[in-house]
């Protein structure tokens, strides 16, 4: 009670809200939530700027999105439905992952574990100035259980592996 908190998240418009607050404001042209280099780009500068204003980082929450707008960029879309048995196994969905190109993996990979990873690398080292602070992923079931009809979703298996470590 009485903290004030800041997030890097997506979509745009979360992003945009945190960079006003704290000053450190993206072009009016962009598009945060679709442009990796700019959620790169703005990571470091949206800690520094949370510790400038408030000292210190108690807590971060990295929501590691959905993939649903990084596909669209591909010609490609998520099911629109699914049953129970669908969600882990269609004998009539396409298994061609073989054919997904290389920059959606890339994409993918940016999206899900790259910046959870730049984050940690950010806050850990005041979290242990300080004594203590926590970080805390949402990701998803495909972590544990990949699903045929959502291929790119086994990317957040390497999050998984890297959180695991990095605990």
């Amino acid at each position: 009670m009485g903290r004030s908190r800041d997030r890097a998240a997506r979509p745009a418009s979360p992003l945009r809200h945190c960079c006003r607050r704290l000053e450190v404001g993206p072009p009016a042209s962009a598009e945060p939530g679709h442009d990796r280099r700019l959620r790169s780009a703005f990571t470091a500068p949206i800690v520094s700027a949370t510790l400038e204003r408030y000292g210190h980082i108690d807590a971060v929450v990295n929501n590691t999105g959905r993939m649903g707008p990084v596909l669209e960029r591909y010609g490609l879309a998520m099911p629109t439905e699914l049953t129970a048995a669908a969600a882990v196994y269609d004998a009539d969905a396409d298994t061609s992952i073989h054919l997904l190109p290389e920059a959606l993996w890339r994409d993918a990979f940016e999206l899900l574990v790259l910046h959870v990873m730049r984050m940690c690398r950010l806050v850990t080292d005041q979290m242990i100035q300080q004594g203590g602070g926590a970080i805390v992923n949402i990701s998803s079931m495909d972590a544990v259980e990949p699903r045929q009809c959502y291929p790119i979703g086994t990317v957040r298996l390497a999050l998984h592996g890297f959180v695991k470590l990095y605990a």
